[in-house]
């Protein structure tokens, strides 16, 4: 008797990590602390104040973003 072995692959959907506005987050890869200002599907919009004193604002997918 032949025994037949089938692979699956199972696919879960991606956690995302729960963000709201006013989290503190970072991008994973690094940089400066951003605050939250909205979330609009998987981007985040976000805003800091960079290095020079200046306003800097921003959108992220959520996937790279980390809470701090």
């Amino acid at each position: 008797m032949n025994a037949i072995r089938t692979l699956c692959i199972v696919i879960l959907p991606r956690q995302s990590a729960s963000f709201q506005r006013g989290d503190l987050v970072r991008l994973r890869s690094g940089g400066p602390a951003m605050t939250v200002d909205s979330i609009r599907g998987n981007q985040a919009d976000c805003f800091w104040t960079g290095e020079d004193g200046q306003p800097n604002a921003e959108s992220f997918p959520i996937h790279v973003l980390q809470k701090l």
